[in-house]
């Protein structure tokens, strides 16, 4: 059985999306998961999915694009994938021609990049 590990976590107003991974012998493979507890406001049942796997960083972004996750706060960053996360917040910042100045400090924080 693989044994995944937190590549992303990222927290939202009600809820959460977690990027895991997993080392296979040929590489990482990425699965999503999301919690959306807001429906529980209206006394509905949460919402909790979790995506098939993945083989590539660039399919693992195309799980989380589905969401403007680049906005939510980020809690967790695994070390070996701080610079592609990081990179890849900058690319979607640059597509909005914004950035966040609330988020980006937490994310330059957690994938220990320097100001600048």
């Amino acid at each position: 059985m693989d044994r995944y590990e937190v590549i992303l976590e990222l927290m939202a107003e009600g809820g959460s999306i977690t990027l895991y991974g997993a080392r296979t012998p040929k590489g990482w493979k990425f699965s999503r998961n999301v919690i959306d507890q807001t429906a529980m406001l209206l006394d509905e049942p949460g919402i909790e999915h979790d995506s098939g796997s993945v083989k590539s960083w660039a399919a693992a972004m195309k799980l989380l694009d589905r969401y403007p996750w680049h906005h939510f706060s980020p809690t967790q960053v695994h070390p070996e994938f701080r610079r592609l996360a990081f990179d890849a917040v900058i690319a979607r910042y640059k597509i909005e021609s914004k950035e966040d100045e609330w988020v980006l400090p937490k994310w330059r924080r957690l994938c220990g990049i320097a100001e600048g």
